[in-house]
């Protein structure tokens, strides 16, 4: 889902007050499913260009036993597809696998 902060930059690219932002496809795909993209365009940085984004949630270092069931969780949304199922219906597309 689009940040705050995301959106008001787009409006502000409406609005003339600034020429682009750089921010995630990912955010942009989300935008473009629920929000008119009219007069703004989207360029995207060759995966040759930018390393793959690693991204986790924020948990207690101490708290191994759900660090553990969160790890377990998302193997077995990845194994059985939901997890692709999950960014698609979010993101437009498959943005799980590493590429």
């Amino acid at each position: 889902m689009p940040s705050e902060q995301f959106v008001n930059s787009l409006s502000m690219i409406r609005q003339g007050r600034v020429q682009g932002t750089v921010n995630a496809l990912d955010a942009w795909n989300s935008y473009a499913k629920e929000q008119s993209t009219k007069g703004l365009k989207a360029r995207a940085i060759p995966a040759s260009e930018e390393p793959f984004a690693e991204v986790s949630p924020m948990l207690n270092k101490d708290d191994t036993k759900l660090k553990a069931k969160i790890s377990n969780a998302i193997k077995e949304l990845r194994k059985d597809g939901e997890l692709a199922k999950i960014s698609k219906r979010y993101f437009g597309k498959d943005v799980t696998n590493e590429k």
